[in-house]
């Protein structure tokens, strides 16, 4: 096979594989939405038994999410760098089945620590605390391919993400 067509056969097949994440990932967020409302919602149902009916059935429907795919779309749905107890709240409203666990603080920070090596940087915010952002795709590229040529790490950086942005289209709608 020539390196040419083996380039187009992994970039038709990340297109493909982006479509099927953001599928998920669109319809995880509808859901977290979904928890958020009624929740919401449920502050005005008067009658206790009804209203705690109603968030024992709503527990049952909890968001099958991983506390490190939960801190990324945390920090994905917000255009500023969240602190750890930003996103711990953000879990526990989300409707997550991660909110119930112990420690769940210490298990954000835990995965924050882990997530700093490839997809999540340390800043401080507009008040003056730790906090934490996605890292773009370049710089995730300087990164990995740290003590390579930067030029080279930004140039190959700039094309994947060049490559990130084609338009949300359906796999089997797209355009050969």
């Amino acid at each position: 096979m020539k390196p040419k067509e083996t380039k187009e056969m992994i970039e038709n097949s990340l297109m493909k594989l982006k479509w099927l994440y953001w599928d998920r990932e669109q319809r995880e967020r509808d859901m977290g939405k979904l928890h958020l409302a009624i929740r919401g919602l449920l502050n005005l149902v008067e009658d206790k038994a009804e209203r705690e009916g109603y968030r024992a059935l709503l527990d049952t429907y909890r968001v099958r999410t991983g506390l490190s795919d939960l801190i990324v779309l945390a920090l994905s749905t917000f255009d500023h760098p969240l602190t750890p107890t930003q996103i711990r709240d953000f879990i526990r409203d989300y409707g997550s089945e991660a909110s119930e666990q112990q420690n769940l603080l210490q298990s954000i920070h835990t995965t924050l620590k882990r997530l700093e090596d490839d997809r999540v940087k340390e800043v401080v915010n507009k008040s003056g605390e730790k906090a934490y952002q996605l890292m773009r795709l370049g710089e995730r590229m300087l990164r990995i391919l740290k003590g390579t040529d930067s030029m080279y790490a930004e140039r190959v950086g700039k094309r994947m993400e060049r490559l990130n942005e084609i338009r949300r289209i359906p796999f089997e709608q797209r355009e050969e």
